[in-house]
């Protein structure tokens, strides 16, 4: 007799997820995604894959449509545990977008302020690092030291390297206070050769063991 009951309750049980699939499936669309953060729903809106915007679930707009949004990802960019949202722009420079970082105390999103550093790395606690091109088939390139305070981006240092072949060739590690541009050091642009993954690794290696130095 219980092996009869177990079998009635597997096929039950198999009836109504056959029977409940369908609707969970078209809860969901291709031109949206629902983002649950701290028992608050967020909507992500799409058309032809690019992203539209963001929305409550009661429709109220926190980010509107721009014609130069191209996708959306999610990420933890301060690695604090939720999930923030980094816009990328049509654009012929890589990295070119913006970020909005959760904030759990209003909990919604908020764009970060003077934001101006592409393909931005977590470094420690507040502190980022971010790599653009500056010219000379990216030859030339620059990583700057940020911080982020109450949702604004702060510059501390920047590692300009210049590769073009010319008198101005060479490693200059600058940093600022506020306007203020002071160079601290200077290596010979060879420098990045001795590292595992060329320029990249030395912007890594450097911050990560100098980036104290410039704390304000």
């Amino acid at each position: 007799m219980k092996n009869i009951d177990l079998r009635f309750y597997n096929f039950m049980k198999t009836l109504l997820l056959i029977t409940l699939f369908p609707l969970i499936v078209c809860s969901q669309s291709p031109n949206k995604k629902v983002v649950n953060v701290l028992g608050k729903q967020f909507i992500l809106k799409y058309d032809n894959g690019k992203f539209q915007g963001l929305t409550t679930s009661s429709n109220d707009t926190i980010i509107k449509r721009e014609d130069y949004f191209e996708q959306v990802k999610l990420i933890d960019f301060n690695k604090d545990g939720y999930k923030d949202l980094r816009i990328e722009y049509i654009s012929n420079t890589a990295g070119d977008g913006c970020l909005y970082l959760f904030d759990k105390n209003r909990k919604t999103f908020r764009l970060l302020k003077n934001e101006d550093y592409p393909n931005s790395e977590f470094l420690k606690g507040k502190y980022f690092y971010s790599y653009h091109r500056s010219g000379c088939a990216d030859l030339n390139w620059v990583s700057d030291l940020f911080k982020i305070v109450n949702f604004s981006a702060v510059k501390l240092a920047s590692i300009s390297g210049n590769g073009c072949g010319d008198k101005f060739d060479g490693i200059f590690i600058y940093q600022f206070h506020g306007e203020t541009k002071i160079l601290k050091r200077k290596f010979p642009i060879s420098k990045i050769n001795s590292y595992k993954n060329y320029k990249w690794g030395f912007i890594k290696s450097y911050w990560k063991e100098n980036y104290s130095k410039f704390i304000n």
